[in-house]
């Protein structure tokens, strides 16, 4: 994943523990030591807590903070580039789904002064894709398809971190789109595999249990959770 080229378009599976938040900082690194400006690179989370991390991991691979990086929040992303684009503050107030629908407008109406902005853009990243679902998940796939078609994107998450529409069989969201490439986007699928948090063979065998259940919505059977408690047991030390 770090070091993929800078224009690949990428969708990357990154369970607990995968190194997430370190790989995109070192893809970040990478991006820039292969010339690209840090302005031209745009990182956009789910949460506020994501992106304190992800600006302090970042700052750890130089002695500062890359100049015009841009890291923040899609919500933040959204309501910042609305007034840069000329729409009333108080029009933003109250709702930040109005602010994300005003932006996605922007964005499908190919508002120039947006264009313009993008055109620059070299690579985009966007973190905690399972949790952008419905305006937002719009918003971010009509941000993918304005970007001029040299520029990369790497999206990351965890489908079963979801946390809207987990329990439901239709939930869609970003990560799911996009790794459909029946959908026509045509990114490539990565899975980060080593797990960092835990060298105990049990409990990489209790994760990746627990990951498979999840997957088939078979979680619940008293069987299945006799199983783990075995298995967690018998990984705690004694």
């Amino acid at each position: 994943v770090i070091q993929e080229r800078e224009n690949s378009r990428i969708v990357v599976e990154a369970p607990p523990g995968a190194g997430k938040t370190a790989v995109i900082a070192a893809r970040i690194n990478s991006l820039i030591e292969s010339g690209i400006v840090p302005s031209n690179i745009w990182l956009i989370s789910f949460t506020r807590v994501a992106v304190r991390e992800m600006k302090d991991r970042v700052t750890g691979w130089s002695s500062s903070f890359p100049a015009g990086l841009k890291v923040a929040t899609l919500d933040q992303t959204a309501f910042r580039m609305n007034v840069a684009l000329g729409v009333d503050v108080e029009e933003l107030i109250g709702d930040y789904t109005i602010s994300i629908e005003k932006f996605a407008k922007k964005i499908k109406e190919r508002d120039p002064d947006f264009m313009d902005f993008i055109d620059g853009m070299e690579h985009l990243i966007i973190d905690e894709a399972q949790d952008f679902v419905d305006a937002r998940e719009e918003l971010c796939l009509q941000l993918i398809d304005s970007l001029p078609n040299e520029c990369g994107v790497s999206v990351l998450g965890d489908a079963h971190q979801a946390i809207y529409g987990w329990n439901t069989s239709n939930a869609g969201n970003l990560q799911l789109t996009l790794q459909d490439n029946e959908l026509g986007r045509n990114f490539k699928s990565v899975e980060l595999q080593k797990i960092h948090r835990t060298s105990s063979p049990a409990l990489l065998g209790l994760i990746e249990d627990l990951r498979l259940d999840l997957a088939v919505y078979d979680s619940a059977t008293e069987e299945n959770w006799d199983r783990r408690i075995d298995m967690i047991g018998g990984a705690l030390p004694s």
